[in-house]
């Protein structure tokens, strides 16, 4: 498994590679019942999702943008096949990874200061740019991977989801608050602990709006 990163390194295109983790190796460890292979599965993941900062090749104002060491659409494919599965049996090994390649990629320029500039909502969204394949499909994999794992262990993920709600992170902030609006079932309690100014702030608005549209008529 940490030879991944040589084959993927190749340069040769590397979707071949891709694929085959995907529908071969990926999945054959996550159908295991055995928790080793789960942390297998999370090994691929963390070096499959490796963000590095190269040349524009078409931002106006960034001079560098992200690209991830599976091509962003094959790595879009993977993620939207597995994230249940990860969420499910690597809960928190894969939130983990994931927020740290999120926030990796949301780390320099424009998109570390005004994220909905490049990611305007969380959620698959008719605003959402097309061209910024990298960033969307970490978004959405994180996205789905934390509702996953909210959704099959809602004690061990709450804390997780308060502390993205929390981060100092602008785009994992907006994670959280997406999360929370769209699991409120398992996590409407950490509502008041969360609750201050700064979800009123521009840059969370979307998904705090979302929040109250949903759920205002649950309030006391």
């Amino acid at each position: 498994i940490d030879l991944i990163p040589v084959w993927l390194g190749s340069r040769y295109d590397n979707s071949g590679v891709a694929g085959a983790l995907d529908s071969g190796l990926l999945a054959r460890l996550l159908a295991d019942a055995r928790e080793s292979s789960w942390t297998l599965a999370a090994r691929v993941l963390e070096h499959c999702t490796v963000v590095r900062w190269v040349a524009a090749r078409v931002s106006l104002t960034d001079s560098e943008e992200p690209v991830t060491a599976v091509d962003a659409y094959w790595l879009n494919q993977m993620l939207q096949n597995h994230a249940e599965a990860f969420g499910h049996k690597c809960g928190e090994k894969a939130a983990k990874i994931l927020t740290d390649r999120v926030e990796a990629a949301f780390a320099k320029g424009d998109a570390a200061k005004v994220s909905w500039m490049l990611r305007p909502a969380i959620e698959d969204h008719g605003q959402n740019h097309e061209w910024e394949g990298v960033r969307n499909c970490l978004v959405a994999g994180c996205r789905d991977v934390i509702a996953n794992w909210v959704q099959a262990a809602p004690r061990e993920a709450r804390p997780f989801v308060e502390t993205l709600v929390r981060s100092p992170v602008q785009i994992l902030t907006r994670i959280g608050v997406h999360t929370l609006a769209n699991r409120w079932d398992a996590l409407s309690e950490l509502y008041l602990d969360i609750l201050s100014p700064r979800l009123f702030d521009w840059a969370v608005r979307h998904e705090f709006y979302n929040l109250l549209r949903l759920h205002f008529a649950d309030f006391s």
